[in-house]
């Protein structure tokens, strides 16, 4: 890689992550960051799955771009209270049946493919401007970071043995393994070398805190056994995700999903892991609720 190249790519990488940071950071004072951050991810991804899946944005724009929109009702209608919530509720849903039903008038066969491009890159911005969450995204984007760095660097100098030759070459069992092993080495290392936060009851369950606090506690407070399961949940659910993106890419015959990011590719390159594990914790939710909570 020239050193040019490098350089861009960096800077890009760089920017990208001290936004995500100082939007979770400041979450607490000012939370309109981390909805504005998102809904900017959201509209670049809408553009980028369009391109990527072929789709006509007379149809998936106005389901796509409007329900970006509405989903503000959420988080604003919590600032007035009271009834005010409940209208941003009823609005919401009404503009996602009116989109459903347009996609299904205009796309008729295709309208599964749209619709399915649509939860793809809704459900997970939805999951994360929402104050309630399983866990918070900050801890499964530092997950996820630390996991694709390490796995990257083993699997560059050791891997052999392919992962999915025909989906992604470059990725290894090896690197996989090796990556998986270290960060959970990394994380308990960080667990057992910090004191210990004060650990609310099911740190899995929904919870409406700071995603910061809610992060420290998590890398120094939770138990290793349900640390272990928490990292393994996410990195497994993150490998599928990028095997996912992908596979809409070589579908596509194409390396990146977009150019918005200098020596990255398109932001879906970025968050196509993290997309994937945000709607795997949904389903961890929804079974935790059941297991917990079976009245």
């Amino acid at each position: 890689m020239k050193k040019a190249e490098l350089t861009r790519r960096s800077i890009a990488g760089l920017l990208y992550v001290a936004l995500l940071l100082a939007a979770f950071y400041f979450y607490a004072r000012f939370p309109w960051l981390l909805w504005a951050v998102f809904l900017l991810f959201y509209f670049v991804i809408v553009g980028e799955l369009t391109a990527l899946m072929q789709l006509d944005k007379r149809i998936f724009y106005p389901l796509a771009h409007g329900m970006g929109l509405m989903t503000l009702a959420f988080p604003l209608s919590l600032f007035f209270g009271g009834s005010y919530f409940a209208y941003g509720i009823l609005a919401w849903a009404v503009y996602l049946l009116a989109g459903f039903v347009y996609v299904w008038l205009r796309a008729h066969k295709q309208a599964f493919r749209y619709l399915t491009a649509f939860w793809y890159a809704y459900l997970p911005f939805l999951l994360t401007i929402l104050p309630v969450f399983i866990v918070s995204p900050l801890y499964v984007f530092i997950v996820l970071w630390l996991y694709d760095s390490l796995a990257y660097l083993i699997g560059s100098r050791w891997g052999k043995h392919k992962l999915a030759p025909r989906i992604s070459p470059g990725k290894t069992w090896e690197g996989l393994i090796g990556g998986t092993v270290l960060t959970l080495a990394v994380l308990l290392a960080v667990r057992y070398g910090f004191p210990a936060g004060d650990v609310y009851s099911l740190p899995l369950f929904p919870q409406v805190m700071d995603h910061w606090w809610q992060t420290r506690h998590l890398m120094t407070g939770l138990p290793a056994w349900q640390m272990l399961i928490l990292v393994l949940w996410i990195i497994v659910w993150g490998t599928l995700g990028d095997l996912y993106e992908s596979y809409l890419k070589r579908r596509a015959g194409v390396k990146d999903s977009g150019n918005i990011m200098p020596g990255h590719g398109g932001l879906l390159d970025r968050l196509d892991s993290f997309m994937m594990v945000q709607m795997a914790m949904l389903l961890a939710g929804i079974v935790l609720t059941f297991i917990y909570f079976p009245n």
